[in-house]
């Protein structure tokens, strides 16, 4: 995960998810402070993975940060000209010329459109998962989405029905939340979901796995009531009622 966030500093959020997916799964098993220390564990080698990064950047820029793109991301979501997507701007002219101090420069800008437009902001963050799930224009992908989404979605829902599998829910949908909550803070954009894929299939195969067995139970099911009428049926010849344990002259059946 350490290495997953200095590639990319927005899986922090998927790293702060699977985090308290895992305190989850302890609290369900309720073995709680020897999974306190299994979490504890993960989360100091996730501190020390990236922690070089974030002190060279100390020193080097001036503030312990992952990075010093996310206030233009966040205004680039966040602004009179968000669509909820991905958009191409001009930078303005007053912008500082310090990294850091231009990240909380529209950090700001884009605070401040918020508190002016608040009746209209949830307007915005449909706009946002919209993007996020359009096509993402990879044939590939997009034709498979229109299969694996709503076996996922469905999957998900008998996942959730079964307590038993609410750590599994908590685990495999990490991902899922992380991102969207990624795209409703900055912005939505189709291959920003590619990370999704892995959840999706897994709960896509919770569906599958409910039809084989429902399929297995009433083949099953179909056999055991074809072998009883074979074995009551007074039509049966007598070698057939011996191999049944079934008495021709009293219809009734042989115990052992």
């Amino acid at each position: 995960m350490g290495l997953a966030t200095l590639c990319r500093s927005e899986t922090l959020l998927l790293c702060i998810f699977i985090l308290i997916g895992l305190w989850v799964v302890a609290f369900r098993r309720g073995r709680y402070w020897r999974k306190f220390a299994t979490v504890l564990v993960v989360l100091c080698i996730y501190l020390l993975t990236i922690s070089p990064w974030v002190i060279r950047n100390f020193f080097v820029v001036g503030a312990p940060v992952l990075s010093t793109n996310g206030g233009i991301t966040f205004y680039q979501g966040n602004s009179s000209e968000a669509t909820g997507g991905y958009i191409a701007w001009e930078v303005p002219d007053d912008m500082p010329n310090n990294e850091v101090a231009r990240s909380d420069y529209f950090f700001q800008r884009g605070i401040e459109y918020l508190r002016a437009n608040l009746t209209t902001y949830p307007l915005l963050l449909g706009k946002k998962v919209t993007a996020l799930w359009l096509p993402n224009d990879n044939l590939i992908l997009d034709l498979s989405d229109i299969l694996l989404i709503p076996l996922s979605i469905i999957g998900l829902a008998l996942a959730l029905w079964d307590r038993s599998k609410w750590h599994f829910c908590a685990i495999v949908a990490s991902p899922i939340a992380a991102i969207t909550m990624s795209a409703l803070i900055f912005h939505g954009n189709g291959r920003y979901r590619t990370p999704m894929y892995g959840s999706l299939i897994m709960f896509a195969a919770v569906l599958l796995a409910v039809i084989v067995q429902r399929m297995i139970d009433w083949q099953v099911s179909r056999h055991r009531n074809l072998t009883q009428n074979r074995l009551f049926s007074p039509k049966m010849t007598q070698n057939q009622a011996k191999s049944g344990r079934f008495d021709c002259n009293s219809n009734e059946v042989l115990l052992e």
